[in-house]
């Protein structure tokens, strides 16, 4: 009989994750297909994501790029600074693996708090022009995650394809779970993938880049007239919506209300439209547009892994496909959710690889009719979508 360590568990809860995401993607995949099958959309296209074009301008942009550069700069002095000297002489490599991730988890920490608040004091931005209104956040992570899961078997696969052209080069996480593997280094790896790297990154490439960029592209379309109007102090939430028609009921007090007025005999009454927002159709010139910002924030985020060749490239179509579900959800929490699904997924399977002396065959004494109920409640959970 084999002896039960503690590597051996940790491999056989890893490998079941990894095999519960298999199951994930399949559903998710059965779920498309049936949703396309019926001739329904996998996402609802909504007309106006947003409330208003993306108040910040370069300069904003730019302010958001300098405050990750200082805190990143800041946060490794400090951090450096707080490393025992002698300890840090005694290895080869004075700050690799944890010393390494660790500062950029506590950059990623602070840029995700500092960088709303900067946005509200540059140009009044609030949380709806990131895509962080609403109240069915539930949902907003559900179809994230099944995003995720639908992305991770194409982009793995033009990885696959891509490290079969070029060497490939380790990813710092790679780097540190190879060399260190610990509990903590563990729970960094995962906490820092799966959390903290997609909110930094969705809230600078997505949030703010991509609509600066696609509000750039479509200038002067038809909802520019409308928006450059209100004021970016102001949030759309405090200001009731007051069409014309209610305009006329609160200037003429004596008059009675349209819906006190009786109907004329024989004539059907027609409730006026509300023209106090029109609807801003989406034309060729804007959908040209938006595609430009979704590409041009692809090309800037993949190019900033260029360290991880050729991970670019696989980088660059995961990127396009969270900028499609950015745009047409509006929501910044589901692309976070997505960006999070995918990277788990990853860090998982170098997990796996790294427990790997440790483990045994961990699936010998499951029953198989576990991972059948496994998937019947993925797929329940998906239809509840």
């Amino acid at each position: 009989m084999d002896r039960i360590t503690l590597g051996s568990v940790l491999f056989a809860a890893v490998e079941t994750f990894v095999l519960l995401w298999f199951i994930g993607m399949l559903a998710s995949w059965a779920w498309a297909i049936g949703r396309l099958w019926t001739r329904r959309p996998i996402l609802e296209d909504r007309k106006e994501p947003f409330p208003r074009p993306a108040p910040w301008g370069f300069l904003s942009v730019v302010a958001v790029c300098l405050l990750y550069v200082l805190l990143g700069s800041t946060v490794k002095r400090v951090y450096e600074g707080s490393t025992d000297p002698a300890a840090a002489a005694a290895t080869k490599e004075p700050f690799g693996g944890v010393d390494v991730l660790a500062p950029v988890a506590i950059v990623s920490g602070l840029t995700v708090l500092l960088a709303p608040v900067l946005l509200r004091l540059t140009c009044g931005a609030n949380w709806s022009d990131l895509g962080l209104a609403g109240n069915d956040w539930g949902r907003q992570v559900r179809l994230g995650i099944v995003g995720g899961l639908m992305a991770t078997p194409g982009v793995l696969a033009i990885q696959a394809l891509a490290v079969r052209i070029w060497s490939p080069q380790k990813h710092p996480v790679e780097e540190m779970l190879m060399g260190e593997l610990t509990v903590g280094s563990a729970a960094l790896a995962l906490v820092s993938t799966m959390i903290l790297a997609p909110m930094v990154e969705e809230i600078l490439f997505r949030g703010i880049l991509q609509r600066w960029l696609i509000k750039v592209s479509t200038a002067g379309g038809p909802s520019s007239e409308i928006d450059a109007r209100r004021d970016p102090m102001v949030d759309d939430a405090d200001v009731p919506s007051q069409g014309p028609w209610e305009l006329e009921e609160a200037d003429a007090p004596g008059l009675p209300a349209a819906s006190d007025v009786p109907p004329i005999p024989g004539e059907t009454l027609v409730e006026p439209a509300d023209v106090s927002t029109p609807p801003a159709a989406a034309g060729p010139e804007d959908r040209v547009g938006i595609w430009m910002g979704i590409v041009l924030t692809s090309v800037v985020f993949a190019s900033l892994h260029w360290l991880q060749w050729p991970a670019p490239i696989a980088i660059f179509l995961l990127s396009l496909a969270l900028g499609v579900v950015y745009q047409k959800t509006g929501h910044l929490l589901t692309v976070i959710a997505m960006h999070g699904t995918f990277n788990g997924f990853s860090t998982m399977v170098m997990l796996l690889q790294a427990l790997q002396p440790h483990g045994a065959p961990a699936l010998k004494g499951i029953p198989k009719t576990a991972f059948i109920g496994c998937f019947s409640w993925v797929c329940e959970w998906l239809l509840g979508i």
